[in-house]
């Protein structure tokens, strides 16, 4: 497991599916799964998820890159999914945690 998790680590940011990070250490994909779930406490799109909404809030903290391309720069296909992933995270929009972050840092 540690070896698929350095490999999502390295790609989360790119499309990766399931069976990609099961083939990389030449398990079945529903084997990998299971054991991945075991291991980490969490699905694999699960982590995949959360590796992206941690990487978006380090830029959103760091930049003033448009939302648009936060969302598309950590790997999500389309806005209104990183926002309400976001949200459920956070608790708060991509938006308003860039305001708070920007209150908070002046």
């Amino acid at each position: 497991i540690k070896t698929s998790i350095s490999f999502i680590d390295f790609n989360f940011r790119r499309p990766l599916a399931l069976a990609d990070a099961a083939e990389k250490v030449h398990l079945a994909p529903s084997y990998f799964s299971k054991i991945f779930h075991e291991k980490t406490g969490m699905t694999f799109k699960n982590y995949v998820i959360n590796k992206r909404l941690d990487f978006a809030m380090r830029v959103i903290k760091a930049t003033n890159m448009p939302i648009a391309e936060v969302c598309t720069e950590c790997g999500f296909k389309s806005e209104p999914h990183f926002i309400r992933a976001f949200k459920n995270k956070f608790s708060n929009s991509p938006r308003y945690f860039r305001k708070i972050e920007k209150k908070t840092v002046n």
